[in-house]
């Protein structure tokens, strides 16, 4: 009597090369983000966190509306608290 198993594959990753148009937006420019990018790789940062990282920064950059060098503690503390 044979035995069959089910074998569920999980879904492919993305990776940074698609991840990076859901990353960019117009208010994450290409140099920052390839600053951004360079600095979390050169941190040693998984791909993952890395892709998280980058996804965050796009979100916030989106919500406030500017360029997240633009974005000032005091604008972060009106927007959240």
């Amino acid at each position: 009597m044979s035995r069959r198993t089910s074998q569920v594959s999980a879904p492919p990753r993305k990776t940074l090369t698609t991840e990076r148009s859901v990353t960019h937006s117009s208010w994450f420019r290409d140099a920052l983000y390839e600053r951004m990018s360079e600095d979390l790789h050169l941190g040693g940062m998984s791909q993952r966190t890395h892709e998280g990282y980058l996804r965050a920064v796009r979100k916030l950059a989106d919500f406030c509306q500017r360029s997240p060098d633009q974005i000032s503690e005091d604008q972060l503390r009106k927007y959240f608290l």
